[in-house]
């Protein structure tokens, strides 16, 4: 064997590959990565050597902004963690503000005691049409507020 690998090892992962592009979890993450170039167009990448993270970011004011990140094994983290130490979200009421409105999304139900951590919520729960506008809508406020700050 070269040290390329197995050609049925290799042969299975591009399978892998092609089958994960159909998931619809796949296509919620495109779509929030489409929006993210306009609105958090900076982008950074996790370095896991298996599995894969983007986090788009917003720079204001000398100070950048990730509220999420998203992984390949198809979750969204909010990143209340760091927000809390970047103003306006250093404030707890804000943060809070920014819970609330994802949880009157379908299907997210992030406890109110997240919010100094990263919850996660399941790609799958945005793949319908309205969780999925909602979700952007809630980061476009998200947006407003870093800009208004």
């Amino acid at each position: 064997m070269d040290d390329k690998g197995n050609p049925d090892e290799r042969r299975a992962s591009t399978q892998e590959q092609h089958e994960v592009g159909r998931l619809p979890e796949f296509e919620v993450a495109r779509k929030i990565f489409e929006w993210a170039k306009n609105n958090l167009p900076r982008f950074t990448w996790g370095n896991g050597k298996n599995k894969g993270s983007f986090f788009p970011v917003l720079d204001h004011n000398g100070e950048s902004y990730w509220p999420i990140s998203i992984s390949s094994y198809g979750n969204i983290e909010i990143q209340f963690q760091w927000l809390k130490t970047r103003p306006p979200f250093d404030s707890e009421s804000k943060r809070k503000e920014f819970l609330d409105r994802l949880n009157r999304i379908q299907g997210i139900n992030i406890p109110a005691g997240s919010i100094d951590y990263r919850p996660k919520i399941s790609l799958s729960v945005l793949k319908e049409k309205v969780e999925l506008e909602q979700f952007l809508e809630t980061l476009g406020w998200f947006v407003e507020v870093i800009k208004a700050s």
